[in-house]
Formats: structure tokens, sequence, C-alpha cells
């Protein structure tokens, strides 16, 4: 370690060797964050000083980030200065309307941001090799900021990376503390010792004090090295004084007025403005503030350099320790403060970018006076920290904004407004006990206001707004204000009462059991009468939930057509509930091969959305075709990886549909399957949720409580199953009191159950949304067949089997063939061949096949265009290769790249191929997701530069006018193809993309005859 030799670090020799520790661990790829906690004074800003010389002395590049006090700091700012630090070029952002199209409920929402500075931590390190970070005063940093830390904390110790944080204890945030102690190594500084106070005032004053006056200032200070340093300046003036004759009321804010008091009143005024600004400011910001010239208020700012109470670099200059910016602060007139916040906010506002009307808002809210500007600045502050994800910090300034405007009497819609943005925030933070309570104040002010709408507003964000992805069935108090709304609403208000029924549809219907249909049928004329199509979408989600039966599956999938293409045009969170809706339509009528390709299109906009409320779902139907493969052992794993995605996202959803998933894989395995998640909460629910009740029926007989499970049983046989009615869980439902009776041989239940499942004979069973596929309902009608002694059993029997077989579930083949060797029954020797996909050139036209029989479609240039991509699945084809390079495309004048960086783009795939196999070979995600990242971007670099046979991409004007006419005749092919065959049509729709470059990528791969 290289000496120190600098009195402020007297006795901090052991943190030095922790921190020196840490470094060598970084070196070797194991990084850390290191806490460094302590009191103000007590030498952490100066200890993370010497350990960033020394890690800049050892080849770190190193950067340091300031937390600053109070609200007036953009959201996530220590994180800006760190990846400005960095030079990596990102922005902590994302996609603002991503955000609005985002209907979360938890602080999980955030994790898009997460990952971004995760990634351009990793991008840095592979730049710079090593990298040290200090992240100083981090009890002055926003929730989001040090929630991020923690994230990061625990994914670091695969990088060459060191995080040194400081903080006051005794003014973070607890739950910081306790989420960061979890990712972290605690470095506490203490006061220093008897003899290291001596060695530190021989430091400043040249002689070693006598062993009492060292005690004595031991003593006084607490050992507190600022507080011995100060008093040791004051003993070198007068060397016969006693520490103890010393006077230094308030500690060493007594010493730091008197160091003020040395310098001329001018300078302190120039400080009282720098003060106002926070520790840190611009050299121009202060000078505007304070009222002067430059030149002058640079020579103001030497004078304080000189005291010891600033410093100055060529642009900035702040505060020599946040103590002093404390005591300058607090020394300065109510009525002057208030002026200078006044002239701080008035001189921000003249060229405000968006990070700073954070700081804008904080200081018309301490001007005092100026309600109506503070309220506006608030809000623009509240939508900036929403654009970045930073959901606690947005709510805040909701608050503030509604605060403010409640206090100067402003139209009380102004403030409603402010306070459900408010809410929403909260329910995006993870705080949904609050966010409730917001959205019950905000009803209660509506309700006096008499103001319909924002009754309606507020009833419908207890359901995460409109696009409700994820709605409490369970929720009586949402029901009630949704019902209270739609009263009180205007018939004129035709979008907003058709969202109110459309969510009352759902919310309502085990509660109440009111009548989901109509509700949803009229919330969808409505929609369509306002003209609000992404109501429109939402009402349509709710209309299928409400015709959830096994006999409207082909009209569900219908309105999944449409659903998706509004959600396309309008908010993906409504495409990915129509994708949803389709997903389950197509595993009830048996068609998996779709339903794969369905997994994929829906992956994708998850992926972009990188939302776990929407993401979880991908693991969940991955995990239950695994299943359908018998991949037991791959199952657990995507369950897993369900729970933890939909933790993060806190939904219940996740909760029961993984509890599903990994139940039937029990069974299966012959392991005691799972209780039901949280099922003591629902038992008032018995007997208007057939799921639920059959779910217990089921989860109690397959753990062996037999008593238990025939209560449930005989609860709904009594009337013969009639409270088992048309609705989601229907068929699954069945299949559990199936289970019982057969074990009870009862044949009078039984030949009701075979009666009641005849009529959906066509259909597969589904439990929860894709949580599992169990079968065709002819393998449960042949065992009850067999049992009532029904001749019928063979042929049910048979067709399962056939099912199976044509839906790529070979598991469930293997069951329903040794339920045939059960029942005596001869297995089917005969297997329907599934046709050869075909997209073959025929005369004048082409001859198109997915499943079915051929049909012919007439040539386009569309078609010509599909073609070229289906030979070619998973390349990326420039659209002037498409449209063959003829004239009137500009290729332009210049290749995109030259060969040597075209070379060395490929050979970096080839070394990423091999990272990615190796990654998946080992079940290694985290690995295999980055180098994937990767992949993809070194693809599209080289794909937009590399034409077919390899030939350079040049630039071009006319490259845009080549994109819009291929996107055209590719989307009127596939909409001419869906006419006739409408599986081929969906699959294509969902497989090829177009853009720059376009692309067939199938979920799995496709054995084209072309």
């Amino acid at each position: 370690m290289t000496a120190v030799q600098d009195d402020a670090l007297v006795g901090r020799l052991s943190q030095l060797l922790v921190l020196d520790q840490a470094r060598r661990d970084a070196a070797r790829g194991t990084g850390r964050v290191v806490l460094v906690s302590g009191e103000p004074g007590i030498g952490k800003t100066r200890l993370a000083e010497e350990t960033s010389r020394l890690a800049g002395a050892e080849g770190f590049a190193v950067t340091w980030a300031s937390c600053w006090e109070g609200e007036g700091a953009p959201p996530l700012w220590p994180w800006f200065q760190v990846l400005e630090g960095l030079g990596t070029g990102v922005a902590v952002d994302v996609d603002p309307t991503a955000a609005d199209g985002d209907e979360g409920v938890s602080g999980a929402a955030r994790f898009p941001v997460y990952s971004a500075v995760l990634d351009a931590l990793t991008d840095a390190c592979g730049r710079l090799g090593r990298v040290h970070i200090v992240i100083d005063d981090l009890h002055w940093a926003d929730d989001d900021s040090a929630a991020l830390l923690a994230f990061v904390g625990l994914r670091l110790r695969t990088l060459p990376a060191v995080i040194v944080a400081t903080f006051r204890p005794d003014e973070i945030a607890t739950g910081h503390v306790a989420a960061l102690t979890r990712v972290a190594e605690p470095l506490a500084l203490d006061g220093l010792s008897i003899e290291e106070v001596g060695d530190l005032v021989e430091s400043v004053i040249g002689r070693q004090p006598s062993a009492s006056v060292a005690a004595s200032l031991r003593d006084r200070c607490d050992g507190n090295p600022l507080f011995v340093r100060e008093l040791s300046r004051l003993l070198a003036a007068r060397p016969d004084a006693s520490p103890d004759a010393i006077p230094m009321p308030g500690g060493v804010r007594a010493v730091l007025q008197r160091r003020l008091a040395r310098v001329a009143q001018p300078v302190v005024e120039v400080l009282e403005a720098l003060s106002v600004l926070g520790t840190t400011a611009s050299i121009a910001l202060v000078a505007d503030v304070a009222g002067e010239e430059r030149t002058v208020v640079l020579d103001h700012l030497e004078s304080a350099a000189h005291a010891g109470l600033a410093e100055i670099t060529v642009e900035q200059v702040r505060f020599t320790h946040a103590l002093v910016r404390d005591v300058v602060y607090e020394s300065i007139g109510a009525s002057r403060r208030a002026a200078l916040h006044q002239v701080a906010a008035e001189t921000l506002e003249r060229g405000a970018s968006e990070d700073d009307w954070a700081a804008i808002a904080s200081h018309w809210l301490r001007s005092g006076g100026h309600a109506d500007r503070a309220a506006s600045a608030s809000r623009r502050a509240g939508d900036r920290a929403r654009s970045r994800r930073a959901f606690a910090d947005a709510a805040g300034h909701y608050q503030r904004a509604a605060e403010s405007l409640s206090s100067i009497s402003r139209d009380e819609r102004d403030v409603v407004d402010a306070e459900l943005d408010r809410a929403d925030m909260l329910f995006r933070a993870g705080q949904p006990d609050d966010a409730r309570s917001v959205y019950f104040t905000v009803a209660e002010r509506a309700r006096a206001g008499v103001h319909p709408d924002e009754l309606a507003r507020a009833a419908l964000g207890l359901g995460a707004g409109l696009s409700g992805f994820e709605v409490s069935l369970h929720d009586f108090e949402q029901v009630e204000l949704l019902e209270e709304a739609l009263v009180a609403l205007p018939e004129d208000a035709t979008a907003l009462r058709a969202a109110v029924m459309a969510r009352l549809a759902v919310a309502g219907f085990f509660v109440k059991r009111i009548d989901a249909r109509s509700l949803a049928t009229e919330s969808v004329r409505l929609a369509r009468a306002a003209g609000d199509v992404r109501t429109i979408g939402y009402a349509l989600s709710a209309l299928c939930d409400s015709i959830a039966g096994p006999e409207h599956v082909e009209e569900r999938l219908r309105h999944t057509d449409e659903i998706i293409a509004i959600g396309r045009e309008s908010d993906a969170s409504i495409e990915l509930l129509g994708r949803r809706l389709r997903m389950r339509g197509l595993l009830e009528i048996g068609d998996l091969l779709a339903a794969d390709i369905e997994i994929g299109a829906y992956a994708r906009i998850a992926e972009r959305l990188r939302q776990p409320l929407y993401s979880f779902y991908v693991p969940l139907w991955r995990g239950m075709r695994a299943l359908t493969h018998g991949r037991l052992d791959e199952v657990a794993r995507f369950v897993s990886e369900t729970t933890s995605i939909g933790a993060a996202a806190g939904s219940v959803n996740s909760e029961f549909l993984s509890a599903t998933l990994d139940s039937w894989r029990a069974l299966f395995a012959g392991e005691p399957v799972l209780e039901i998640p949280h099922a003591e909460d629902y038992m008032d629910m018995i007997d208007r949720s057939a799921g639920l009740t059959a779910g217990l029926t089921w989860t109690a007989f397959h753990r062996g409580q037999i008593d238990r499970a025939r209560w449930f049983y005989e609860h709904v046989a009594a009337d013969n199953f009639a409270s088992v009615g048309e609705e989601a869980e229907t068929l699954v439902s069945m299949l559990c009191y199936v289970e019982v009776a057969l074990d009870l041989d009862d044949q009078p239940r039984l030949a009701v159950l075979y009666e009641r499942l005849a009529p959906h004979n066509g259909r597969c069973i589904v439990d929860g949304i894709g949580g599992a596929w169990v079968g065709s309902v002819h393998l449960q009608l042949a065992r009850i067949a067999h049992a009532i002694g029904r001749e019928v059993g063979r042929d049910h029997i048979h067709t399962a089997i056939e099912v199976h077989r044509r839906a790529d579930a070979p598991f469930f083949t293997l069951l329903a063939e040794r339920v045939a060797d059960q029942l005596g029954v001869e297995r089917p020797t005969t297997i329907t061949v599934r046709a050869e996909p075909q997209f073959r050139h025929r005369g004048d036209g082409w001859l198109v096949c997915w499943s079915g029989d051929p049909v012919q479609i007439a040539d386009s240039k569309g078609m010509r265009d599909l073609a070229a991509l289906l030979a070619r699945p998973g390349a990326e084809v420039h659209v002037v290769d498409l449209t063959g390079g003829r004239a009137g495309i500009d290729r332009g004048t210049g290749a995109v790249l030259d060969r040597r960086a075209r070379d060395e783009y490929r050979r970096r795939l080839a070394e990423l191929d091999a990272e990615l196999a190796e990654a998946e070979a080992n079940h290694d995600r985290g690995r295999a997701e980055k180098a994937q990242i990767e992949r993809d971007f070194f693809v599209a670099e080289l794909t937009a530069a590399v034409g077919l046979a390899g030939r350079p991409r040049v630039q071009g004007d006319d490259v845009e006018r080549a994109r819009k006419a291929v996107a055209g005749r590719i989307k009127h092919a596939i909409d001419r193809i869906e006419a006739v065959d409408a599986r081929l049509g969906r699959h294509l729709r969902n497989s090829i993309r177009t853009g720059t470059t376009c692309s067939y990528g199938p979920e799995h791969p496709v054995d084209w005859q072309l």
C-alpha cells in the first residue's frame, strides 16, 4: 500500500487496509460495495479520497459522485454523476412512452433503470479494466438511488469494481441500511484514541501535546478528527491555554462560525448564495444568485478558499465540508433566505433543462409565497422522475404539488390530478397501502366536490389503472367504489363509463356474482361510441373474461385479434393482455404449436418493456410446455424463475400460477403437491368460485387429506355440481371432482360429471392462465366411461391419444396410452401425420400450407419477400436486398463499415456464439443473457452493414422509402394468407419482423418446403 502522509488520515490504517483488500479482490474480478459510516467530521470523505488516490495509482478508473441534501436534485442524481464520470454515454433513463403504457403496481417497475445502470457498469469495466467509484453522503440520496446501489451490490461480485459509499448513520433511512448491509461490507469509523489524537495534534501544530492535553481533547471532541483539527489550530494560537478553556459552543459549528467571522461580509454573502444552492454549484450560478459580477464573486471565493471554507475548480465551487454549508445556511435570516431561494428559482427557470425542475421546485417551496410556481415546478419534476422510473421520488414531487395547490385554493381538479398521479407512483414504488389511502382520500374529495369523473379515476386506480393487467378479485372496497362511480357518472361520459363497467365486470364477478357479460358487452358498446381505442381494447378483454367458459373459445380468439391490433397502436400492455388471452384460448383448443408461437411473440414484447408484472408469464408458459414433454427438472427451474420474477412484481397471480405448475410437476414426480397460497384468505369465496373450491379439493386429495377433500367434494356435489358454472376454471374444476369421485367410486356423481364434460369433448383442460395444460377432455371421459360401464371409453381414449399427438405433448400422449392399458383398450396404431409447412412458387401464384390442405395465393412482391425471409430463418435481410437494389434506391456513397471492422465484428460474433452455447449448457442464465444482448448488438450492426452474399451495405437517403414499401407489401401478403389460413397468418405475423432489416424468427424451427 502506498504510504499515507496526511494528518486527516491519522489512525485510519486499519480502515485503509480493508479498502486495500477490496481493491485487490476487484483486480481479481470480485468486486464489492464498502459502506463507510460515521458522524459528521469523522473522516469518511477524506478516507474515500485517499483510497481513490491509491486506486488511481494502481490503474483503476476513478469516479466520484456526491449526494445533495433536500429535494432539489434530479432523481438518481448520484448515478448520473457515476455514469458521466465513467464516460458510458448512457443516461439513467428509459423510454417515457413505455412508462406511460405501464400499469405495474410495485417498485419492481424500476428494474429497467437498474438493469441499464448495471449494463453500463459492466461495459465500463470492459473498456476501462478496473473501476473505483465513490458515492459520498449517501444519507442524502433519494430512495431510488439507495435501492439501486443495493441492486448493483448484489451483482458486483463478478465485476472488477469497487464502490465506496459514505453516510452518516443517524441521518440515513434504516431501510436503506438494512438493504445495503446484506450486499456490502460495513466499515464504521470511530473516534480517535488518545494516542491518535496526540499524533493528529502534532501534525497540525508541529509539536506533540502532553498526555493530559491529548486526553482532554479526546474527551472534548469524542475523538472526532475534524473537531480535533479545528481545536488544534486554536491551540496553536494560544499555546498556554488548556483545551477546556477554549470555548466551543455547539461543537464544531462554533469553530466554523469563528472561521466565518474571519472573512469579510461580502465573502459571507457569496457563501450564503452558495449555501442556498447546495454544497456544490457552478460559479456562474452563484454569481447570478448573489447578484454580483463573476470576477467579483471569484475574488470573494478565493478569500473563502484561503480561510478553508471552500474549494474552487475551473467552473465550480464547493464547501470544504457539508457542515460548513449547514453553518452558513443556518446563519441566514429568514427573509434573506427566502429571497435568495426566489432568485435561485428564477435564475434556474430561465435556462431550465428537464433535470433542473426538482431543484427549481425546491427553491420555490422554500421561497414562500409562490405556491403556484412551486406547484408547477413540482409537477414537472414529478413527470421527469416518473419517466426515469424513480417512482418514490415522483410521488414526493406530486404530493408537494398537491399541497402547494391546496394552499392557494386552486381548482380542486388540479389538486386531484396531482394526488392521482401521486397514488399511481406510490403503487409503482411498492407502497400499495399508501396508494390505496390516497385513492380513497381522492374519492372523498370527489364526493364533496361532486366530481364523478375523479371518483371513477380513483376507483380505476385501485385496480392499477386502465390496462388492469392484474386486478384483485377479492377487493370489496374496489367493487363498491366502482359501483358508486358508475351511478354517479353522467351518460355522456362514455369512455370513462366504459372503463368503469369493464373493470367492474372483472373485479365484481367473484365478489358479488354480478352479470359480468352484460356489463362487459355494454362497456364495449360505449367504448366504440366514444372512439377511444385503448378503452375498446380493455373492454374487449373484460368481455373475454366474462365469457371465459369452454363454449366461447372461438369467440374469445376473434376478440384477441382486435385487442392485439389495438395494443400495437396504442399501448403495449393492452397488446400483452390480448396475447395472454389468445395464449389461453390456443391451449384450450389444443393448438400447442400455435401457442409456442404466441409465447415467442409475448416474450419479445415483455423483454422490451422489462416489467416483472408482464415477464413472469414467459418462464411460466415455457415451464408448462416443458411439462407437456415430461421434462420435470426443467419445469422446476422454470417454476423458480417464475416465482422470482413474480415476487419482484408483487404479483398474486404469479404466486398462484407458479404453485399450480409446481403442483402438477410434483404430482407427476411422485412428490407432495403444494398447498394453495393464502387459501385461508379466500375461504369466504368457496360458494362463488368453483375454481377455488375445486383447487382446495384437489390439493387436499393429493396431499392425502381425504376427509378434508371429501368435505369440499360433498359441498359442491350436493346439488350435482350446479355451482360449477361456465367460467374459465370449469373444465379443470370438473377434473378435480372426477379424481375424488373415481376414488370414492361415486357412480351417480360420475354419471353427472360425464354429462357435464361431454359437450366439451373437443376442448383441452387448462389450469389457470396457462399454469398447466393437462390434456384432452376425452381422457377424463374415457376414465369415467370405463368406471360407470359405458362402452364409449375406447373411442374417447383413442381420440385423447390422437389429440395429444397432434398437440406435440408426448408426456400426455404417454399418460393417455397408460390409461388405455389400464382400461384394457388397445392403443391406436395409426398416427395422423401433420402436413408439412409449404411455401412454394407454382406458375403465377404460391402454394402455401401450415397444418391443413394447401391453398393457392396469387403472386405479389410481398409473397416473394416472405419466401426470401422463410428461406433464411434468423437472418437479418436489408430492405435494399429485398428490393433487389434496383434503380431508385439510393445506396449512397460510403460503406457503413469498412472491411476490417466487418471482420472484427464477425470474429466477436463467433466468440459470443461459443460463449452463449457454453452458458446455456451450464444453465448460467445471467451469463447467457449478457452474451445474447452483446450478440444482438453485433448482429444488428453487421446486418446493417452487410447485404446478401456479404456485399458491403452503404448508406442511402432512399432506404427509408424502401423500408416503408417492403413493410407495407409484407403486411398485405400476410393479410391475404390469414384470410385463407388463420393459423399460418398468425404464425407469420408473430414471426416476421420488418424495418430497415427484416427477419423471420420462429419460436421453434420450422422445416419449410420451399
